[in-house]
Parts: C-alpha cells; sequence; structure tokens
C-alpha cells in the first residue's frame, strides 16, 4: 500500500514566491529538494557554544528538525546528517528516544526544544517555513547537561525557558553578537554568510 502524499507545507519550497534569494538561501533550498535536509552550523564564540539545526525533514519527512548544541560543528554536522538519514529511512522521531548509532559508544536522545527558543537559535529553519516553525528536537549526546535549550535543568532558578549557554544566560529572543557587532544570528533570525553548510 503506498504512502499518501503530504499536502504543501506552505515552505519556501511548496509555495515559491518572486523574493530575491542570496547563494545561500538558493543552496538551502537546493540541499532540501536534493537530500532533503539542510545542516546551518554556528560555531562557537565568545563564551558562547556552538549549535547546529537542521532545515528541511519536516518538509521532507515529516519529522521534527533536529538541532545539537555544545561540540564541534564538524561533529555535529555528521551528527546531523546521520539523523536526516534516519529521518528518511523511519519518518518518525518521538522525544525521548535514544539512537546508539549517531555517536561511537553513546545513546542520543531526542528532546523536544521549547518553541520559545525557535526565533533565538533556529531563525534560517524560520525563514524556511514561514510563518510556521516546525518543532524541533535536540540530538543531546555525551556530555549533555541540564540546561540545554528545551530541557529542564537541575540548577535553581533555571527553567527550560531560560536555558544556560556557556557563562552568561541567553532569553528567548536574544540576537548574538559576534566580533565587532556582527550579529550571529540577525535580527531577522537569518544567518549571516558563511555561517550554512
Amino acid at each position: 500500500m503506498d504512502e499518501e502524499p503530504r499536502p504543501p507545507c506552505g515552505c519556501r519550497l511548496c509555495a515559491r514566491s518572486d523574493e530575491e534569494l542570496d547563494e545561500h538561501d538558493r543552496k538551502l533550498l537546493a540541499d532540501v529538494e536534493r537530500h532533503g535536509w539542510h545542516v546551518v552550523l554556528i560555531p562557537s564564540q565568545d563564551n558562547i557554544p556552538g549549535w547546529a539545526f537542521t532545515v528541511g525533514l519536516t518538509h521532507s519527512f515529516g519529522t521534527p528538525e533536529q538541532a545539537m548544541f555544545g561540540l564541534s560543528t564538524d561533529v555535529m554536522h555528521t551528527c546531523l546528517n546521520i539523523l536526516g538519514e534516519v529521518a528518511r529511512e523511519n519518518g518518525r522521531m518521538e522525544p525521548g528516544e535514544r539512537n546508539p548509532d549517531v555517536l561511537t559508544g553513546y545513546d542520543v536522545e531526542l528532546r523536544a526544544v521549547d518553541p520559545a527558543w525557535h526565533a533565538a537559535l533556529f531563525g534560517y529553519a524560520q525563514w524556511f517555513y514561514r510563518p510556521q516553525t516546525p518543532r524541533s528536537y535536540s540530538a543531546s549526546g555525551p556530555g549533555a547537561r541540564a540546561g540545554s535549550p528545551g530541557t529542564p535543568s537541575s540548577r535553581s532558578g533555571s527553567s527550560a525557558s531560560s536555558p544556560s549557554c556557556g557563562r552568561g544566560r541567553l532569553r528567548p529572543g536574544t540576537v548574538l553578537g559576534g566580533p565587532g557587532g556582527t550579529p550571529t544570528v540577525g535580527r531577522d533570525g537569518r544567518v549571516p554568510a558563511g555561517s550554512c553548510s
């Protein structure tokens, strides 16, 4: 029995417009069309750990987008591509699910990310899915600690809506600044040139 096709999701591929796209936008769209997803990498800087996330898994496979925090960008990129393959093969990912095949020697657990963090952390996904934002899961692996976005913290006074990142605290809606005031994630939630792969 054939699986019924999903209705268009309203993303930039399902509802194309005459909007002018830059080379990074075109690469993201081509990756989603060709592979089913694109990985956005945000390198660590100024005591703020790096993170990476997928764009396209919801469009292509109906699964939540995936994110990882605090590992090297190369490791997160590889892990998120493995999770993309899992999405392609299984078409299902649930919070609490563990996968031993993503990081050698460790189980990676999927945890729901509080939607209040989507604009600050997953701006390019919001751009792609306009105006809806898909569910996002954090793939937590070795060294994962309470306080990662969307996870409860064991620290007094911390919660899923105000996690610890690096030495400071991030709040939903935070615009992260880079050297010389260049935003790591812009006010519009988009990632600047050179941050995507």
